[in-house]
């Protein structure tokens, strides 16, 4: 596929489903700085990984506005203790015991991304698609977590039929 207009040599293109016949089409170009602080940024992967870590790991914040973002998180379901949880722009959610995440997910058309630091087991997870929505119609990066996660922590079963994420 030629490179849409003003894209620039080296930049993953990324892909949007059409619903009408499920094929994929390349997503109009555009400069993320439109976003601000919703993907205001260019950076690799890595780039992100270092961020969340140092974020999550108190790097960024002092120390009292750090234990104050990390308490943030509330369930939006106070009923459900085990849904993920937000709070100040952060997420957490105990995917498997001893294994609680921060993370953050975000989304620009044609991209769809992940970013977490477990502190405790110091694992850190990037998750970058250059497809905003998997088939099966979530998120890719949600629709891969799951998967990934798998690899790494031994995760309860999920009810038949049922992923979390």
């Amino acid at each position: 596929m030629p490179r849409p207009p003003g894209a620039e040599k080296g930049r993953a293109r990324g892909y949007i489903e059409t619903r009408a016949n499920g094929s994929l089409r390349v997503s109009v170009y555009q400069n993320s700085s439109y976003a601000f602080a919703a993907g205001g940024a260019l950076s690799t992967a890595d780039d992100l990984a270092t961020w969340i870590k140092a974020l999550v790991g108190g790097k960024v914040f002092g120390a009292d506005l750090q234990r104050q973002w990390l308490d943030s998180p509330q369930p939006a379901d106070p009923a459900d203790l085990a849904a993920t949880q937000y709070g100040y722009g952060i997420e957490r959610q105990t995917f498997a015991p001893g294994a609680t995440m921060y993370f953050h997910f975000g989304e620009l058309p044609g991209f769809n991304s992940f970013a977490g630091y477990d502190p405790v087991n110091k694992v850190t997870l990037v998750i970058w698609s250059n497809l905003t929505v998997s088939p099966d119609s979530r998120p890719t990066a949600n629709a891969l977590l799951v998967k990934v996660l798998g690899q790494i922590y031994t995760l309860p079963s999920a009810p038949s039929g049922e992923e979390t994420g």
